[in-house]
């Protein structure tokens, strides 16, 4: 992004349950998470 990139709708609050393992792209429905220490 350049210095004049606008940004809309800023995320301006997250919590524990967006953290959730099946959001992550790394997560998988069989096997679980894939990755040995979560990225968020």
């Amino acid at each position: 992004m350049g210095k004049h990139t606008r940004i809309y709708n800023k995320f301006a609050y997250w919590s524990v349950a967006d953290c959730v393992c099946t959001y992550c792209r790394h997560y998988n429905r069989k096997k679980g998470c894939m990755l040995t220490e979560c990225c968020w």
